[in-house]
């Protein structure tokens, strides 16, 4: 008798737990604007105690030091002659206008998120590092994120949902710019020096400032990072909150896709953000061929400026699975979309300083490179897919519920 009662015991318990996970799951789908308020207030309350811990504070945020450059006039370099060149150059100096502004780390972070919520709700609403403002778009760099409000927070950046918030680990900026200083020379990038008279130091396609291309390489990888969480922010926001965080499931789709997209739309619709990003990103995939997928002919130094941006004949092979897709991949889609909104995007150049002269910042490639680079990569299906591992689980749970049931008949005879 008493085993029959404990035996009916264990069942309501199990019932009870059973009915509240349904509660909450059911709260959560039928009452989301309520759900939505319950966990803002946590996590507000959650970034406070980080900012009373002090750790709102890092050495990437707190940076006073002003070496993230942004552009402020750009230039129409389009069938121009040199003499032609010469002249604009000259009068643009002679006007006095700023072409380009250092900025901090905040700074820059802060303008750029300007530049793509300008048009939405959060048109001039975004703090960096600051206490959360409802309405805001609230950008964070932190070097820990202990109560987990992030839920891929190492080396990452990530939407998550919950106001408004942009969380990124410190540290994956790190790594992105240490990738920007191993690069040792340019292959798609034309830098041309002019004195404030407007005339050349030095012959054309010959002309590779190397620091100076390195700081604006790490200027557009955060662009892109920036950018393509602002995205999720404008366009997937309900779809995170039901769904949980975007990236949880290492999967690269569609919403992933919609997110570049954005961001290189709305750079190419911008003349002075696009007439500097397409180019270094342009840089950024010569590189990355080169690393990963190039054979060592490819990765030499070019001597002939007419073979800069030859290809191998081969198809370049890429691995891709949903959990991983190599930026590569996503950095040349991002390229095409910029010239689906502006084919022209190529013929205008960004004025930027060096030492005391001007510099004008050009790519060679045009579109029909990155065609041709589309064209060749032969995309190698690898990995585990989603579906794989989501299958596993489902089936190892039913197996585990089945033996516990064999197990307890077994036990009653």
């Amino acid at each position: 008798m008493i085993n029959g009662y404990q035996e009916i015991v264990r069942v309501a318990i199990i019932g009870i737990l059973v009915v509240l996970i349904a509660l909450i799951i059911a709260s959560a789908k039928f009452f989301p604007s309520q759900y939505e308020t319950s966990v803002e207030k946590t996590v507000a309350l959650t970034l406070r105690s980080y900012n009373e811990r002090g750790l709102f504070r890092n050495s990437l945020v707190d940076d006073e030091e002003r070496k993230f450059p942004i552009t402020r006039e750009t230039f129409d370099i389009g069938h121009k002659t040199l003499g032609e060149v010469k002249k604009e150059v000259a009068a643009m100096t002679a006007s006095g206008r700023p072409l380009e502004e250092l900025l901090t780390f905040r700074e820059f972070v802060a303008e750029i998120a300007n530049a793509f919520v300008k048009g939405t709700p959060f048109e001039n609403r975004v703090t960096v590092n600051a206490l959360p403002k409802e309405g805001y778009l609230n950008i964070y760099f932190l070097d820990a994120d202990p109560s987990k409000l992030s839920s891929r927070f190492e080396q990452n950046c990530l939407y998550t949902g919950h106001l408004n918030t942009i969380i990124c680990d410190t540290r994956f900026f790190d790594s992105l710019f240490q990738r920007v200083d191993q690069i040792n020379y340019l292959y798609d990038l034309v830098i041309l020096q002019f004195g404030k008279s407007g005339l050349p130091h030095q012959p054309m396609f010959h002309d590779y400032k190397l620091r100076f291309a390195q700081r604006y390489l790490r200027t557009t990888l955060i662009t892109w990072v920036i950018g393509h969480e602002i995205a999720h922010a404008l366009l997937h926001k309900h779809r995170v909150v039901k769904e949980g965080p975007l990236h949880f499931n290492l999967k690269y789709d569609v919403v992933e896709k919609e997110a570049d997209d954005y961001a290189a739309r709305k750079l190419a619709s911008d003349p002075v953000l696009g007439s500097r990003f397409k180019p270094m990103l342009g840089e950024f995939i010569q590189h990355e061929l080169r690393r990963i997928y190039f054979s060592e002919e490819y990765k030499k130094p070019i001597t002939d400026p007419t073979k800069m941006i030859d290809l191998p004949d081969k198809p370049i092979e890429a691995s891709y699975s949903r959990f991983d897709v190599p930026l590569t991949l996503r950095a040349i889609q991002m390229v095409l979309a910029m010239y689906d909104v502006n084919p022209q995007i190529n013929d205008r150049a960004s004025y930027g300083i060096v030492d005391a002269d001007v510099a004008l910042v050009h790519s060679l490639a045009l579109r029909s490179l990155y065609d041709e680079v589309a064209n060749k990569i032969a995309i190698k299906e690898s990995g585990v897919t989603l579906s794989s591992y989501y299958y596993l689980s489902l089936g190892l749970g039913i197996t585990a519920i089945l033996l516990c049931f064999v197990v307890s008949r077994l036990r009653r005879r």
